[in-house]
């Protein structure tokens, strides 16, 4: 005759089997936890990673190793764009924004309608930051600007040149002793990356400019002959 199991050897199999089925669900839920989140705008569009590709609604989050890792995203009627993404060892979260641009009528009458007019808003905000954030990891000194201290103030100005991002840092002073002391200061904010310099005088400055936080230069360039040409300091 068979014995049936004792009630202990019952409870103990039963523990076992809840011991299993959670540490299974313990370890699925820590390989889909995600570290990087992608906004998009269209809503609708494809990404494609390590020879993975997803369709995504408005938002993917996924997990991505330690380090860079190039995405292409992708929509019909839309230019495609390749963006490299930097996770951070220790950082829990990593966010960004992608907004690609109509390449027909099609396209630009997609971003028309009202809800993805809404959402290209926000990822467009979101890609900004990205931007900034970037901006500074590779010109420190950007952080701390715009600066300034007694004859001299510090400001930076981005422009597009051939489509290439330049990036100019203006020292407006009121003699060459300010002059010089702006230029120590900077070296000593970050000596190891190399920055375009460009000099004027407050007299350069309209009034309303001066009024404003950022005296960064509108529609000017290095040919107006109200600013001194600059060099490299590094």
């Amino acid at each position: 005759m068979n014995r049936m199991p004792s009630r202990r050897t019952f409870v103990l199999l039963v523990c076992v089997f809840l011991a299993v089925f959670f540490a299974i669900i313990f370890a699925l839920s820590r390989t889909e936890e995600s570290n990087f989140e992608l906004s998009i705008s269209p809503i609708n569009s494809t990404i494609s990673y390590d020879d993975k590709t997803k369709k995504v609604s408005k938002t993917a989050r996924f997990n991505l190793p330690v380090g860079k890792t190039s995405i292409t995203v992708s929509a019909k009627n839309f230019t495609t764009r390749i963006i490299e993404v930097t996770i951070e060892e220790g950082k829990p979260f990593t966010q960004y924004g992608v907004l690609l641009s109509p390449e027909n009528e099609a396209g630009k009458k997609l971003l028309a309608k009202k809800n993805e007019a809404e959402w290209r808003d926000f990822v467009g905000q979101l890609e900004a930051i990205n931007a900034s954030n970037d901006l500074v990891k590779e010109n420190p000194l950007f952080a701390y600007l715009p600066y300034q201290a007694g004859d001299y103030r510090i400001d930076y100005s981005v422009s597009s040149v051939e489509g290439a991002l330049k990036y100019t840092v203006w020292i407006t002073s009121s003699n060459d002793t300010a002059k010089q002391s702006a230029l120590e200061w900077i070296k000593a904010v970050d000596s190891v990356q190399t920055y375009d310099i460009q000099y004027r005088t407050f007299a350069d400055v309209p009034a309303s400019a001066q009024a404003s936080e950022s005296w960064t230069p509108s529609g000017k360039d290095t040919s107006d002959p109200a600013i001194v040409e600059g060099e490299i300091l590094n």
